[in-house]
């Protein structure tokens, strides 16, 4: 008996799925394992080719008998095959500690599917004779990614009696959901089964939808409503009544495109898809145009996928033209779309295509997949000369720019200015600090008159009520005390110490209030002559040592401004050295190793970010290993630095997409503005001054002009250092689709080129909504930008010497 019972609470596995399932359909799969013990075996996942195997659960029991326990692991999963014929199931190991059990492997035919079969809401919804008319919506998953199908059926059940009640057809509204491209699903509704229920036989009527969610977060689908007219049963002219029924509101949770895993090229792409890649032929001459048809096929929003990335050296690949087919014989949007390239070679000889790839995200799976294919070579002979090759081989070398320390900006903060500034203003800051400081000294002594005179008054003789009175109000403009304002002795003594007073005589003073108010308040009675005299000569004493103490505080302060001020006044910048970086990048320059000199001169500008030289030739090198986009970048901070006397301005006009630059930049640098600005407030001082002196009366017109003078001065300083700032301005580093929303899976509109300009009007996360010329606005990853503003500089070069160093020149 104990062996036969060792043998059967063995290790056991086994797999249950029908032997015949059908095509385009969730089928479930269901793994159990059973073993002695507490502890349940470890199943292996089983694979299918040409299959998608979905986990659903994973459970655990723990249940026996005859004093032993058995612990059971039940795993189910949801099988589903694209394509008829055959899968087999690979074998699945059930593991606990060193003993192991396989099962065997399972082939399981798959027929053809059924055209529009029958949709889940049927056999799924509350169908009840208790509801007049069976109204009901499903979403079978509360939970997608961006991008991914979501199918909205809406089920109406009616009952041959309601039927016959009907007046006309009823009417269905469907809900707008906002935030989803949808797709409407057509169901053969004449092939649908009935529903029983309370002995009424109910003929159902549905409606699908596909959304496809372009942005993550919650999506909510209003509710759908049918409306509907009854008239009595078995007449025709009885009254009619006019009713309305809705379902209820459905929410979905929408997840982002996980971040982990995503691919370089990945343009938005969700589904299951894969490519197809057919070259027109092999063989081309020098400028004919070849054909290649690139076909993407699968489940998914086939409409909106993006283009692939095709990129062959010495091969001209133009706009591709699209060829959309969409299946609608299922309840999943299914279908295929071609892009047809034209590639021109532009050389002879053997040219390798190398191999086209297309990453896309698998929703089934949440993992990001590449789909590729190989195209091979192309032999290339002889042909027509090609006019627009722009290979580093045609390009004249541009001349180099010498180093110039690093640019003169920020010349507020060198010491010349600073001197010619402090020289302007420092008269009427003295003049203007004399009368108010007569003006206070004339308050003062107007104010202390009679506070004198009110504690003179009461050391001559009063009671010490009035000596209390007469201490507080001499305490009052010291500590900033109101005439009706509640205070305390704390709170006295600690405004005291803010004016300046040291501790002791804070704490002197406060001693004295609170005798004074103990003697006054305390009903002790009155007291002679001689105690409220010696009261009267003592606070007169705390008083004129409070005011000792607290009339040096404005000195002190003083004195701490000015040494703070002199201290900022010697602060100056200090101009560096030619760097070893831009050493190197000449030298490698003039080798025409370009990729190793935009390498060394993006080094040197990201030591000196604000030095023209230094971007200018990071430019010349761009531009000489056919980086045009680098280029442009380089190019538009080297203009922005120094807007006079730069060879940019000319390199830039060059580029249509950079026509506008000239309402971008400023007509001066920052410094010359700040230098105009400073000499019109020299002249505006010395004028004045002037006038001052010979007492002269400043007429109307001549502050006009000045004062317009001014405005003038300023605007222009403005204008020139927000040009240099460049804070909202950015350059397109790559061609990229400008979308609808900050999400991969949003709907691409209009194209940005590389090397436009472009502002930043949005940020959102690592988007930025940009507007470039023409109207043209959208969402763009900021990756695909480079900043122009003045503070980004140093990342900026450390950007581009990473793709300097990581593509060659071509």
């Amino acid at each position: 008996m104990s062996v036969s019972l060792a043998v059967l609470l063995q290790i056991s596995v086994s797999v249950q799925i029908a032997d015949t399932i059908p095509a385009r359909t969730p089928t479930p799969l269901v793994l159990r394992a059973t073993a002695p013990g507490n502890t349940a075996p470890r199943l292996t996942v089983p694979s299918a080719a040409g299959g998608t195997i979905t986990l659903v659960t994973d459970v655990t029991r723990i249940g026996g008998g005859f004093g032993q326990a058995v612990a059971t692991r039940e795993t189910r999963y949801v099988l589903r095959v694209e394509s008829p014929g055959t899968v087999q199931l690979s074998p699945v190991v059930a593991t606990l500690g060193a003993e192991q059990a396989t099962s065997p492997a399972k082939i399981v035919v798959v027929q053809p599917a059924p055209v529009n079969s029958v949709p889940s809401i049927v056999p799924r919804a509350p169908v009840s004779g208790a509801t007049l008319v069976n109204f009901y919506s499903l979403v079978a998953n509360d939970t997608v990614w961006a991008g991914a199908q979501i199918t909205y059926q809406v089920g109406i059940f009616i009952d041959d009696e309601l039927r016959g009640r009907l007046q006309r057809n009823p009417e269905y509204v469907a809900p707008s959901v906002d935030g989803a491209v949808s797709y409407e699903l057509p169901v053969a509704n004449d092939f649908l089964p009935s529903r029983d229920a309370d002995g009424r036989r109910y003929r159902p009527f549905v409606f699908a939808r596909a959304l496809f969610p372009i942005r993550a977060g919650l999506l909510t689908i209003p509710p759908a409503r049918l409306v509907y007219s009854l008239g009595s049963a078995g007449t025709v002219f009885g009254r009619v009544e006019r009713q309305t029924t809705s379902t209820r509101a459905e929410q979905i949770v929408v997840r982002e495109l996980p971040i982990d895993g995503r691919p370089k090229d990945f343009a938005g792409a969700v589904g299951e898809y894969r490519l197809t890649a057919v070259l027109e032929r092999t063989n081309a001459r020098v400028g004919d145009a070849v054909q290649l048809t690139v076909r993407i096929e699968g489940v998914g929003n086939v409409k909106l996928l993006p283009a692939p990335r095709i990129a062959i050296p010495d091969v001209i690949t133009s706009v591709p033209v699209e060829t959309i087919a969409v299946d609608s014989s299922d309840l999943r949007v299914r279908g295929s779309k071609s892009f047809r390239f034209l590639l021109t070679p532009r050389r002879e000889g053997v040219v390798s295509l190398g191999a086209v790839e297309y990453p896309f995200f698998n929703p089934a799976q949440g993992d990001y997949e590449v789909a590729s294919m190989p195209l091979g070579v192309m032999r290339v002979t002889p042909g027509s000369a090609f006019p627009d090759d722009d290979s580093v081989a045609v390009r004249a070398e541009l001349p180099l720019e010498p180093w110039q320390s690093a640019s003169p900006s920020d010349v507020t903060e060198r010491l010349w200015f600073r001197l010619i500034l402090t020289m302007v203003l420092v008269p009427w800051i003295v003049l203007v600090s004399l009368r108010m400081t007569a003006a206070i000294r004339s308050r003062s002594r107007a104010g202390s008159t009679p506070r004198a005179h009110r504690m003179s008054a009461v050391s001559s003789g009063a009671d010490i009520a009035d000596i209390r009175r007469g201490f507080l109000e001499a305490l009052a403009p010291i500590v900033h005390l109101g005439p009706d304002e509640p205070f305390s002795v704390p709170n006295v003594v600690q405004r005291l110490r803010r004016a300046g007073v040291t501790s002791d005589a804070a704490e002197a003073a406060g001693a004295m209030l609170l005798r004074l108010d103990i003697l006054t308040f305390g009903g002790s009675g009155s007291a002679d002559a001689e105690r409220v005299q010696a009261l009267a000569t003592e606070s007169l004493a705390v008083h004129r040592q409070l005011l000792l103490e607290s009339a040096p505080s404005g000195r002190r302060r003083l004195a701490g401004l000015s040494r703070f001020a002199v201290i900022a006044f010697c602060a100056a910048t200090q101009a560096g050295g030619q760097p070893r970086a831009f050493t190197d990048g000449v030298t490698e320059y003039r080798l025409r190793r370009y990729s190793e000199a935009a390498v060394a001169f993006a080094n040197a500008a990201a030591r000196e970010p604000e030095s023209p030289a230094a971007w200018l030739n990071l430019g010349a090198a761009h531009w000489m290993r056919a980086d045009t986009a680098g280029a442009i970048v380089a190019w538009q901070r080297s203009a922005r630095l120094q807007p006079r006397r730069n060879r940019a301005h000319s390199l830039l006009a060059g580029f249509s997409m950079n026509a506008d630059i000239r309402s971008q930049l400023a007509p001066v640098s920052a410094d010359t503005a700040w230098v105009v600005l400073l000499s019109v407030l020299a002249l505006l001082s010395v004028g004045g001054g002037f006038m001052w002196w010979r007492n002269r009366r400043v007429s109307g017109g001549a502050l006009f002009v000045a004062l317009t003078m001014l405005v003038c001065a300023a605007v222009l300083t403005v204008f020139a250092q927000q040009s240099e700032d460049a804070v909202d301005l950015v350059v397109i580093r790559q061609d990229v689709a400008m979308r609808d929303e900050p999400m991969l899976a949003g709907e691409a509109g209009a194209r940005a080129r590389a090397g436009e300009v472009g502002r930043i009007r949005e940020s959102s996360a690592t988007w930025r909504y940009v507007i470039v010329s023409g109207g043209r606005s959208g969402w763009v990853e900021s990756d695909a930008l480079r900043s122009l503003a003045k503070a980004d500089g140093r990342d900026v070069a450390k950007a581009e010497a990473h793709i300097a160093g990581e593509s060659p020149a071509p």
